[in-house]
Parts: structure tokens; sequence; C-alpha cells
């Protein structure tokens, strides 16, 4: 079982056993390996979101715009320019990392399998 609650099942668990033997969350079966890749994702995902390179990366983005920001309440226009680079600077460093990391990581597969999983996931990574 993973470690999201999900079992790893193959077709060649269900030839050699009865399928209510398995107790399978969701009614579903899980490709092989599906579960460990996620969770290694998931695992390097914590790990760069606390590593000095990328706490560096943010500080640097607020140190560049710091002075944009006053405590009024309206918004100024060029917050949105601020928002835009802060999160395409960040997102592209994640996903170099990843591809760096984890041999044959894409980043769609697994927006698509965080699409997925939504409602099941948990942990402050996904807040």
């Amino acid at each position: 079982m993973c470690e999201n609650g999900e079992t790893n099942v193959t077709i060649e668990d269900t030839a050699a056993h009865e399928l209510d033997e398995f107790d399978l969350d969701d009614d579903f079966l899980t490709p092989p390996n599906t579960c460990e890749e996620f969770d290694t994702v998931v695992g390097e995902l914590e790990n760069i979101l606390v590593e000095e390179d990328f706490l560096k990366l943010q500080n640097d983005l607020l140190e560049k715009h710091y002075h944009h920001f006053e405590d009024t309440e309206e918004n100024k226009l060029i917050y949105t320019d601020i928002f835009y680079e802060y999160t395409s600077a960040l997102e592209q460093y994640i996903e170099n990392q990843l591809v760096q990391r984890i041999p044959g990581f894409q980043l769609d597969e697994f927006l698509d399998t965080v699409q997925e999983r939504r409602v099941r996931l948990e942990g402050d990574v996904f807040e």
C-alpha cells in the first residue's frame, strides 16, 4: 500500500488472487509504480521548497519589489506584473529542479495526477 493509502495492483496480482481479497481504496486499481513515482515527486518537491536556493530566489524577488507595496486597501496595477514574475520564476525553478532530480519527470503528467487525487491530498506542500 502506498503512503497515500492507494494499493498497487497488477494484472498478475488479479490473476493470482480474487479481487475481493484486496483492500482497494476508491474501488479502482492503480497502475504499477504510480504511487511510488508520485510520492518521489512530492518528496523532492518538499525538499526543494525548504532548500537555501529556493528561499534565496523568493527573497531576491521580494527585495526587488517590496518598495511597491503599501498598507492601503487599493491594489496597484504593478501588483499583477509582480505576481506574474514571481509565479513564473518559482514555477520555472521548481520544474527545472524536478527534471534534474527525477529521470523522465514530466510536469504535465504530475499535474494530471495531482488533479486526479486532489480530494485525497494532504500536507503543507498542497496548500
